[in-house]
């Protein structure tokens, strides 16, 4: 019996480890992320649909017009983007950007759609991590991304 409940938990092991490394998206060097209810889409540069999708983007970050004061760092972006709805963007290299606030040095832009931080803009350039606010609404963006999921 001991022998059938260690093989039953290493096999549940085995499912919840498989689970979870495919239903997240592999790290990107440039590229957009879509994660709409519970599922993955990473849109390459060459792909149809990019090029809508970062012209929606840089719209939103360009409108940029305030930052929020919250002190979170990769890890609280981490789990912010395992439990809500998001587009990111990711760019080949650090970028500067001329907002409305000011302007901004960043590598990579999430877009939170759902939850506390909806219509919330975090970028990161390493482990800096800046949380801004946008005169643009996302709902274009999210319908835009919600046909590619």
């Amino acid at each position: 019996m001991k022998k059938y409940i260690a093989i039953l938990a290493v096999a549940l092991m085995l499912l919840y480890f498989t689970l979870n490394i495919l239903s997240k998206p592999s790290e990107i060097n440039s590229g957009i992320v879509i994660h709409i209810n519970g599922k993955y889409r990473i849109i390459s540069p060459e792909d149809r649909g990019y090029g809508k999708l970062k012209e929606k983007c840089l719209e939103i970050l360009k409108a940029i017009n305030g930052q929020y004061k919250l002190g979170i760092k990769m890890d609280g972006l981490n789990s912010i983007k395992a439990h809500e709805d998001y587009v990111e963007i990711v760019f080949p290299e650090i970028i500067t950007l001329k907002t409305n606030y000011r302007n901004i040095h960043l590598k990579g832009a999430v877009f939170v759609l759902s939850g506390k931080y909806r219509n919330t803009i975090f970028t990161y350039r390493n482990v800096i991590v800046g949380v801004w606010s946008s005169s643009r609404s996302f709902e274009k963006l999210m319908k835009i991304a919600g046909e590619y999921t």
